[in-house]
């Protein structure tokens, strides 16, 4: 699976793969709605990742986006099987 590590500035993009010593793709995403090719971001796409990677990438002012996981199956919540009575039957005495 490969990680992609986005930077605002492509020559922090350039810096970070000059002291990486690795060659890879540096090439400009936009975000969604943005209307404004110079407000798009740098993104280089790496094989893989480890922590000293992605420490050396925010050194460089890069970030990697959180994978999304899906979502958990929700536990059933346990519902009464009858409505509850909010009026006193008649003669009840109020319980307080």
């Amino acid at each position: 699976m490969s990680v992609e590590i986005w930077f605002d500035e492509r020559d922090d993009a350039e810096a970070f793969l000059e002291e990486l010593q690795h060659e890879a793709d540096v090439r400009r995403v936009g975000f969604a709605g943005e209307e404004d090719d110079e407000d798009h971001a740098w993104v280089v796409l790496l094989p893989a990742a480890d922590e000293a990677v992605l420490d050396l990438a925010d050194g460089h002012g890069g970030w990697a986006p959180e994978t999304v996981s899906p979502p958990a199956v929700p536990v059933p919540v346990d519902l009464p099987r009858a409505p509850r009575r909010l009026k006193r039957a008649p003669g009840q005495a109020e319980s307080r």
